[in-house]
């Protein structure tokens, strides 16, 4: 293909027909498609328009939700077919994701997104999409899979988030399944449950593993019930609180729009707090209290009201703000914590403090210590210092004007902080202690990712500076209050 096609000069892109015949190839054996696209769709059956508006900050389901049917009809003839899709997106314009997206939503598969990709001036993208592809063929994967769910008799299904096809009420259909594939369920009270002292919910997946053997695997889950409302709020995990949040809050952008996302957020968090003021103490004090098991909720709540997806005036393109919101719903929980609220580390005193002999060794039992959390406020990053963000699906380094000449030298590769590009792509790979401590912590942090997490270094007087310091959660910005000021807000809000 690379051959025959060399020197056309036709610039349009059949991609609908194109996928009709990768379903009709794999009709009898299911198996996989690995689709890669670099334009929006304009030939023949599955052609899209643009509908991507700069100036529309009404962004809602006329944005996120598909344009067409075409898409989801395909994506379900091939899930029942157990055929998967992966999506690899190149594309330097408009692809409309939102459509495009239906093939691996409905076939457990994953979109990879290279935005402004170009083989030659994007190195990052470049060492992403190896990177990516690599695992993609390698990976661990099962076939013709079934997700079952079962549950007491008295709770209800309300809805499933995930990369998957519903076939009944209870049970998930996965034509391509890989261990990082996570879903999140929203159980319903439909009954009495009080009669008994606790409720079950157990999950079984069945599935082909790549040596044609026939598997299960079973996982089962008790939980008590209780009577008293201080228990229920004493049981809280908050990190699958904040999980299930944010595949609620894509949830509604697309189909209803943003602007009523933030103010869901805002009502489920006012009521949790209400809720718990009523039941443990006078609603008439103005006592503001957070139950222990809550009391990272408002941060996350900000930290979701800051996602860039989930802001009205974000500078980012339509595609980019799918593709984020379509991590939020698939990664796994780990990860989601990281994107809504990123962790923050101060690693210039790392290699003061540590031995990279220790390191190197440890590196090959996969143990290597990492620095301590520093709290995402500009206030703690100094100029003497280098700091590392871990956002998930991206890691930064901030770099101070008068960070230490061994760090630059032994990490950067460069003597003097003047002579440090503005933003770097590919942090070097040398040869010295420091920089194999630094390269063993990014590895440590990059493992078991769905997604490689590419690391750029940004100076602190560069242009690029903002994209760091939006990071910083716990800050006051132009469109959004600090986390006290938000504190102080929810005070009002809950104690009125």
């Amino acid at each position: 293909f690379p051959v025959a096609f060399r020197e056309t000069q036709k610039r349009q892109c059949a991609f609908g027909p194109a996928l009709q015949a990768a379903q009709k190839l794999l009709k009898y054996c299911g198996g996989r498609v690995s689709a890669f696209l670099t334009q929006l769709p304009n030939v023949g059956c599955g052609s899209l328009q643009p509908r991507e508006d700069p100036g529309d900050s009404t962004l809602g389901a006329k944005h996120f939700a598909p344009a067409i049917d075409f898409y989801k009809v395909l994506a379900l003839e091939l899930c029942g077919q157990q055929t998967g899709v992966d999506l690899f997106l190149l594309s330097q314009r408009y692809t409309d994701l939102a459509s495009v997206a239906c093939l691996p939503r409905y076939t457990c598969g994953y979109v990879y997104y290279y935005p402004a990709f170009h083989h030659i001036h994007s190195s990052a993208l470049v060492e992403k999409l190896q990177l990516e592809f690599q695992r993609h063929l390698t990976r661990s994967i099962g076939y013709e899979g079934l997700l079952r769910i079962r549950y007491t008799q008295g709770l209800m299904l309300d809805t499933y988030y995930g990369n998957s096809f519903l076939q009944t009420t209870q049970m998930l259909s996965l034509p391509c399944v890989c261990p990082q594939a996570e879903f999140a369920f929203l159980m319903m009270i439909d009954g009495a449950v009080t009669e008994s002292s606790f409720v079950v919910f157990q999950s079984s997946l069945l599935y082909t593993s790549c040596q044609g053997e026939r598997r299960v695997r079973i996982y089962t889950y008790c939980l008590p019930v209780v009577s008293s409302l201080s228990e229920v709020y004493a049981g809280v995990n908050i990190a699958a609180m904040v999980g299930i949040l944010s595949k609620m809050a894509v949830d509604r952008s697309v189909r209803l729009c943003l602007a009523y996302t933030r103010d869901e957020l805002m009502r489920v968090l006012i009521d949790a707090l209400v809720a718990y003021r009523v039941s443990m103490c006078s609603p008439k004090r103005s006592t503001f209290t957070i139950p222990r098991s809550l009391q990272q909720l408002p941060l996350y709540v900000l930290a979701l009201l800051k996602q860039p997806a989930f802001q009205t005036d974000a500078a980012m393109s339509l595609d980019e703000r799918v593709f984020t919101m379509s991590q939020l719903m698939i990664q796994p929980l780990t990860l989601v914590l990281r994107m809504v609220y990123p962790d923050l580390y101060k690693i210039d005193d790392y290699l003061n403090s540590e031995s990279a002999d220790n390191i190197s060794l440890e590196r090959g039992k996969e143990t290597v210590k990492r620095p301590a959390l520093v709290q995402l406020m500009a206030e703690n990053l100094t100029l003497q210092g280098a700091f590392l963000i871990d956002c998930g699906n991206v890691l930064y380094i901030w770099v101070g004007r008068h960070c230490s000449t061994s760090f630059l030298d032994g990490v950067l590769g460069v003597t003097s902080y003047t002579s440090l590009p503005g933003t770097l792509t590919l942090l070097p790979i040398l040869q010295n202690p420091a920089s194999k401590l630094i390269q063993a912590l990014l590895g440590s942090l990059r493992k078991e990712r769905l997604y490689h997490a590419p690391c750029f270094i940004i100076k602190d007087d560069s242009t690029s500076r903002s994209v760091f310091i939006k990071r910083l959660v716990d800050d006051r910005t132009e469109t959004a209050m600090s986390y006290y000021e938000f504190l102080l807000h929810l005070k009002e809000r809950v104690c009125k």
